[in-house]
Order: structure tokens, then C-alpha cells, then sequence
């Protein structure tokens, strides 16, 4: 659930983190490992909750990917996901967006946890002080698929941030929110 905001700092990586990274952008790796032997789904997710999953949610999300076929979401996005300028057509997208987010008055809500996988206490600090109209939720201890640990809070404040903003003007338009 964390937020692409800004491409990942590779520098800033654990050893371990480095070495997944670079076997999720080989393509030979990144398909044995994340299509043939589903370990995005298998692995990754369980090693990002905190709570154990139930094998009847576990099941649940296995179901879309019985097949190396049906994976290749799961082996190709996370590919996708910029590091150090690559690909760069991402790269230059998450880099317009974040600049877009640092400039657009639209309102802004902001799930966070500690200590985070994408979204480390530097990031949530520099996200704070650089985007407007935020309204920053932290859930307390969490890694990268919160709403796993935390369903009922974050609907709670996705339902209190929402209700205020049924109709909101930006830059003399009235929008419907």
C-alpha cells in the first residue's frame, strides 16, 4: 500500500535489498523466481505483513496466479519499479508526479508505518514538509502492505478524511469529490 512518491534510493538499500533488486530487474532471475516459483506472492507478501495471513487469505491471493501465464503481472511489475533512472520512462513519470504533489493544492491523505519497506521516517518527514493540504496518518508499526494490518483504521480515516471534502474548489472549478 505504500505510495510510489519518489524513485527508490538504491544507495540507501539494505545488502539484502540490493540483491533482490538486482534479481527482480534481471529478466531470466526475475522470471524463475517471481513467475515460475510465484515468490512475489508466496514470499514477499507474508515477509511485508506483520500479522500471519490465515491459509484461507493466503489461498485468495494465490487464486489470480495458478499459472506461469497469469504471473506475468507479478514478474513484470516489480521490474518496473525505478531505481537509480531505470526504466526511464518511469523514472521521469514518478519524478513529474512527485513534483506535481509537491505543487497541487488537491487534498492529500497519507498512510504511513514504522519502519516501512519504500516509505522509510526520512521519507514520511520530507513527505510531510513537501506536500500541501496533507493529512498524514500514521498506523504505528507496519512495512510496505498495511492495510493488511491496519483494514479498520485506515477505512476509519479514509472515511473521516473523505467526508469534509464532498465538494472542494481548485483553481475556480468546482469538482465533486
Amino acid at each position: 500500500m505504500e505510495a510510489m512518491h519518489r524513485e527508490i534510493d538504491f544507495a540507501a538499500m539494505a545488502c539484502s535489498d540490493k540483491m533482490l533488486m538486482r534479481m527482480i530487474r534481471a529478466p531470466f532471475a526475475s522470471w524463475l523466481m517471481l513467475g515460475v516459483m510465484n515468490s512475489f506472492v508466496k514470499r514477499m507478501l507474508p515477509d511485508w505483513i506483520k500479522r500471519d495471513l490465515s491459509q484461507q487469505e493466503m489461498a485468495a491471493y494465490l487464486a489470480p496466479f495458478p499459472t506461469v501465464k497469469n504471473r506475468k503481472p507479478v514478474y513484470v511489475f516489480p521490474r518496473d519499479v525505478p531505481v537509480m533512472g531505470k526504466p526511464e520512462h518511469i523514472s521521469r513519470a514518478v519524478a513529474d508526479y512527485s513534483k506535481w504533489l509537491t505543487e497541487t493544492p488537491i487534498p492529500k491523505l497519507f498512510f504511513h508505518a514504522d519502519p516501512g519497506v519504500l516509505i522509510r521516517q526520512k521519507d514520511v518527514v520530507w513527505i510531510k514538509e513537501n506536500f500541501p493540504n496533507l493529512t498524514s496518518v500514521d498506523l504505528g508499526e507496519g512495512l510496505h502492505f498495511l492495510q493488511e494490518d491496519y483494514p479498520h483504521e485506515i477505512g476509519r480515516a479514509l472515511a473521516d478524511w473523505y467526508r469534509p471534502l464532498e465538494i472542494t474548489q481548485f483553481k475556480g472549478e468546482r469538482h465533486a469529490v
